[in-house]
Order: structure tokens, then C-alpha cells, then sequence
């Protein structure tokens, strides 16, 4: 009998993985906020799942409230799992509840943080893991109660190995649901930690004149499919914003470093080093997605960097 803290779509694809096992007695998610261009106000994910499956639901702004402690408590659940929840768990609440739980997709103390998928691919690492731990106030800190190790292919994704990590903190909380004792757990070398950081909209840009060709794509891989890398072009009117969904290795045709080049259908682009690149899928502001051959059809303008 556990509650389920999340609100993301890393956090709806493991809620779904347990649901099948074992239904929460609640949803503990983010409040309704705005979501879209429109800046209307939408349910996230997880909300949208306990409404479907009739489910109830808690949106607190945060869980410093005294109320709404007894109200999470109130459904005497004896196990609470935190998944990409977004909140800090306050130490008033971690004083009164029963055991709590966290599933953090890396191999802790490596990677604490908002993005350790996003960052392990930016840097290349070969290896990862789905760690689960007990929460104690410090970010990320608890004692790990198990992990599994998972490899990073050569051209891994974000959306690629989200999935992998799903499925690993399912197989991993799953033993928890059924009843399986929670163990103490091993306490973090804290001498080894690391932290990764909460990436802004800036970093997503694509800066051929200064980034390498390898840090473009692990930036394009890391960010795939959304909400994607982008590039800024110059037109005589000012500049264009072109997002870029996907892009590949093209070691058949080199261009000149820190430039775009359309070849046929082929849109190509190289950074300061390193091999040239071909932009598979892009998105011109105000439009779809598309393949970069529908882009170049309908693009009478020179292209540049800005």
C-alpha cells in the first residue's frame, strides 16, 4: 500500500510499469499549471492519469503544510515513492512519515540533480544506472537501497534511454510493492558526489563557431525529442530560430568549420572541430516538424549562421 509522488513523463512511464502491479492509494503531483503557448492552464501528466483511472489526487504547491501532511498520512499507506517529483521533501515531513523512497537515474553519488540522463550523454559517459535510495534531506544523499547498471549505446538518446531507466526502476520497486522489506541501505561516498545542473532554454543553442561537432550532437541526443537543440540564422530582416530535432554523423562530405551548407537535399553543418553533421529533422519557428529535405524545398533564403 504506497503513495506515488511524481509529475513528469520519466515519472508517468514507471507509474504505469507499478500501476499493473500494484495501484497507489494516491497521486501525489504538481498543481495545474500553464503548459502551452496559450500559457493555458492544463493538467501535467500524472493528475491526467489518476483522473483516468479514478485514482485520487493531491496537487500541493509544496508539502510544508501541516494539513496537507495529515492528509498524505491519512491514507496510512506504509511506503511512499518519490519519481521526478520536482519538490524538495521537506524535513518536517520526513520526520512523520512512514518509508520514502526515491528512484534517481543515475549510478549515485554520481550525477545528483535535475538532469543526470540529459548529462551523462552530454559527456559522454559509457555506463549509468537506476539507483534507488531513501530520502534524508540533501538532495540525492539517502543510503542506496539497490541499482542496476545500465550501458549507454554509441548514439543513445534522451527518449532512448529514458526507457531503459523506466524499466529498471520498475524491475527494482516492484519487490517493495508486494511486501518485500526495505532495507537500510549503503551511505553515499560523499567525497565522490557530483551534481548536475537544471538546464535553461540558452543552453539548448547550437554555437558552431565555438562548440566542437561532438558536443552539437551529444547537446541534440541529449535534448531528443523534445524540447530539442536550435540554431540561430541570420536574415537580412534580423534572425531566424530553427530547432533541430535530430542529426546524424555525415563523414562522407566535409565543409569548412563553424558553417551550415545546404548539399541538394542535404542540410550540413560542422563546429569548430571534428566531423560534419546532417540535420536529419528540424522545425522552423511557427511550424511542424519536418524532414530537413521538406525544410530546404521551401527555402529560398541564404543560409547562415548568425
Amino acid at each position: 500500500m504506497y503513495l506515488y509522488f511524481g509529475s513528469d513523463h520519466f515519472a508517468l512511464e514507471v507509474l504505469k510499469g507499478l500501476f499493473e502491479r500494484v495501484p497507489p492509494l494516491a497521486i501525489v503531483t504538481q498543481p495545474d499549471r500553464a503548459r502551452d503557448r496559450n500559457q493555458k492552464i492544463q493538467s501535467g501528466p500524472l493528475a491526467a492519469f489518476a483522473k483516468e483511472h479514478h485514482l485520487p489526487c493531491l496537487q500541493p504547491e509544496n508539502l510544508k503544510s501541516e494539513d496537507i501532511q495529515n492528509q498524505l498520512l491519512s491514507y496510512g499507506a506504509k511506503l511512499l515513492i518519490v519519481v521526478s517529483f520536482g519538490q524538495m521533501i521537506p524535513n518536517s515531513f520526513l520526520k512523520r512519515c512512514p518509508t520514502i523512497i526515491n528512484a534517481h537515474a543515475s549510478n549515485l553519488p554520481y550525477y545528483r540533480g535535475a538532469s543526470p540522463i540529459q548529462s551523462v550523454i552530454l559527456n559522454g559517459e559509457k555506463e549509468t544506472a537506476m539507483t534507488i535510495m531513501h530520502i534524508v534531506l540533501k538532495l540525492d544523499a539517502g543510503p542506496m537501497i539497490s541499482k542496476e547498471f545500465i550501458t549507454l549505446e554509441e548514439e543513445e538518446t534522451h527518449q532512448s534511454l529514458s526507457l531503459k531507466l523506466q524499466q529498471s526502476a520498475i524491475k527494482l520497486l516492484s519487490p517493495y510493492l508486494l511486501g518485500e522489506p526495505v532495507p537500510a541501505g549503503e551511505l553515499q561516498d560523499e567525497s565522490i558526489a557530483t551534481h548536475c545542473k537544471k538546464f535553461e532554454k540558452d543552453d539548448l543553442e547550437l554555437l558552431p563557431k565555438s562548440q566542437s561537432s561532438f558536443t552539437m550532437i551529444q547537446l541534440t541526443r541529449a535534448f531528443y525529442p523534445k524540447p530539442g537543440t536550435f540554431l540561430q540564422l541570420k536574415l537580412e530582416s534580423g534572425s531566424f530560430r530553427l530547432k533541430i530535432i535530430d542529426m546524424s554523423l555525415f563523414p562522407e562530405l566535409e565543409i569548412a568549420a563553424s558553417t551550415i551548407s545546404n548539399h541538394g537535399e542535404h542540410l550540413l553543418l560542422r563546429g569548430i572541430s571534428g566531423a560534419t553533421l546532417k540535420l536529419n529533422v528540424v522545425q522552423p519557428e511557427g511550424k511542424a516538424a519536418m524532414p530537413t529535405k521538406a525544410f530546404l524545398n521551401g527555402w529560398k533564403k541564404e543560409l547562415n549562421l548568425l
